[in-house]
């Protein structure tokens, strides 16, 4: 027991001491006025500073005058005193309720706040508050990342208050806007204007010129001239494709965009304009000097051997050569008969006979390659190719002196120094 009261005695002693040291300092702050007189609480928030016991009214330091004017002694007080009771020891109740005292107010009224309010008078308020806390929390969270976002994007900035000068400035503009569009409107609204009466023009203009060509350029007249295979209206036909086009123009401008092609016996055909009312077909046929027979059909070749057309019908004014044959005959490729040098006489021969005009049945070889030719029921000898141009070139005056005979001529012997030939009629 007596140790415990010298102990005691010995920490109030120490408590005492460091308050007188704390005196001037206390007393310097409390008259800077950042220290409360009475309690000794910083009025800025920072750690209570002691309080020089010496310098407080007489009585006791910690009482506080009540409204009717009798002195009461706070909470504070009675915990200080309590701990100075015990030698400055405290309790862990002392300490929190020592906290609390930084809370409270000048005066000596503590603030309590609502929460506090609820939280002393709820028991079960503590985990509730937490959660409110925590909520609240998420809130803010919630609440600064969308402020964020939207000054980012500029949806909270504040309108620049803007002065006379910059009002007049933005007035201006928005007139010359409206200027700029109002001109544009009407400069697209002139070009349309132009443009529908150019377009009002061109109208008047292709009917004018439509009822013209239809009523001046009736077609009339077609003349074909070149051909001896077709008649004029097979090549009328041939050209058209069979319609009746009444127009001239129509005829000529058909004629260009679909031209006839792949006409048998016919290598070109030219269409011109004569007149309004007239025009003209020119037939450039095949130069055909003759032709074999090949599967029921006539192979018709040129001067030079080529196969020209491969056709059913056969033309009266080409000669068919009957001797020689071909295995293999293709249009646009040259016969291939076997003896190259023999069929070379030939084609010189059937040259000579379309140079000179000379009408030819048909043409056969004998086994000993001897050309003969056949007309009106004559047999003609035209021998070997030697002296052949001269053969030809008098065989239709010898033709004329035996008209009307059938038989054979001889002009195997025939030269241009004697002129003789054989004639021996059939009996």
């Amino acid at each position: 027991m007596d140790n415990r009261t010298n102990r005691r005695d010995i920490n109030n002693r120490n408590v005492s001491e460091r308050r007188s040291r704390n005196v001037d300092v206390a007393e310097t702050r409390r008259k800077s006025g950042n220290v409360d007189v009475f309690t000794g609480r910083r009025l800025d928030g920072r750690v209570q500073v002691p309080v020089d016991r010496r310098k407080q009214p007489a009585g006791n330091p910690e009482r506080t005058r009540a409204a009717d004017g009798r002195r009461t002694e706070t909470a504070s007080s009675v915990r200080q005193r309590r701990s100075d009771d015990r030698g400055g020891q405290r309790t862990p109740d002392e300490r929190i309720r020592q906290r609390n005292d930084r809370r409270r107010q000048p005066g000596g009224r503590e603030r309590v706040s609502d929460d506090d309010r609820k939280r002393r008078t709820d028991p079960g308020r503590p985990r509730r508050e937490n959660s409110d806390r925590r909520a609240q929390d998420q809130r803010k969270s919630r609440d600064q990342e969308r402020r964020r976002r939207n000054e980012a994007s500029g949806k909270n900035k504040k309108k620049k208050k803007l002065t006379r000068q910059e009002i007049e400035r933005q007035k201006k503009l928005r007139e010359e806007k409206l200027r700029r569009r109002k001109e544009r409107n009407q400069k697209i609204e002139r070009i349309a204007k132009i443009v529908l009466k150019v377009l009002l023009v061109l109208v008047i203009l292709c009917t004018i010129a439509f009822v013209y060509i239809k009523t001046c350029y009736k077609l009339k007249n077609i003349e074909v001239s070149g051909t001896d295979h077709y008649t004029d209206k097979q090549m009328v036909d041939i050209v058209t494709g069979g319609n009746d086009y009444g127009n001239t123009l129509l005829f000529l401008m058909e004629s260009r965009l679909h031209p006839a092609e792949n006409v048998t016996f016919i290598d070109k055909i030219d269409i011109s304009y004569i007149d309004r009312n007239t025009v003209s077909i020119t037939v450039y046929e095949k130069a055909m000097a003759g032709c074999i027979k090949y599967n029921d059909q006539y192979a018709y070749f040129d001067g030079e051997g080529t196969v020209l057309e491969i056709s059913d019908e056969k033309l009266d004014d080409v000669p068919c050569i009957d001797g020689i044959e071909s295995d293999n005959v293709v249009q646009g490729q040259k016969l291939d008969v076997g003896d190259d040098s023999f069929f070379q006489e030939i084609l010189t021969m059937t040259q000579l006979i379309y140079k000179n005009d000379i009408q030819i049945d048909k043409i056969t070889c004998d086994s000993k390659q001897n050309l003969i030719l056949h007309r009106d029921g004559i047999k003609i000898n035209i021998g070997t190719a030697e002296n052949l141009e001269s053969k030809l070139m008098n065989l239709e005056v010898i033709l004329e002196s035996v008209k009307g005979k059938k038989g054979t001529l001889d002009m195997s012997n025939y030269s241009p120094a004697d002129g003789s030939v054989i004639f021996k009629e059939n009996k």
